[in-house]
């Protein structure tokens, strides 16, 4: 990825499309932060999935578990303090 970067800053590409996150890693390692910006809206939302093993017999169980833990923190605010915990920690290395 460090490459289109790079393109970018020499004018060989016009956009790179990349995550906020790991674009503003990319440009602040390479030093761009003068010649690239992350746009100001991200283009789509995507989020990440457990797997459950359909084989397993527990599977079902955990997975039925997991999702109603994961609704459990969601409702009380605890998944999102979590999140922007994160967060603030990751941005704070720029």
């Amino acid at each position: 990825m460090d490459e289109c970067f790079k393109m970018l800053a020499d004018k060989k590409v016009d956009i790179v499309n990349e995550s906020e996150i790991s674009s503003t890693g990319i440009i602040n390692k390479l030093g761009l932060q003068n010649t690239a910006e992350v746009s100001g809206g991200a283009l789509h939302i995507g989020g990440n999935h457990i797997v459950f093993p359909k084989a397993s017999p527990k599977g079902r169980r955990l997975q039925y578990e997991f999702n109603a833990e994961l609704q459990r923190m969601k409702d009380d605010g605890v998944f999102w303090k979590i999140v922007t915990s994160q967060l603030d920690k990751y941005y704070a290395q720029f």
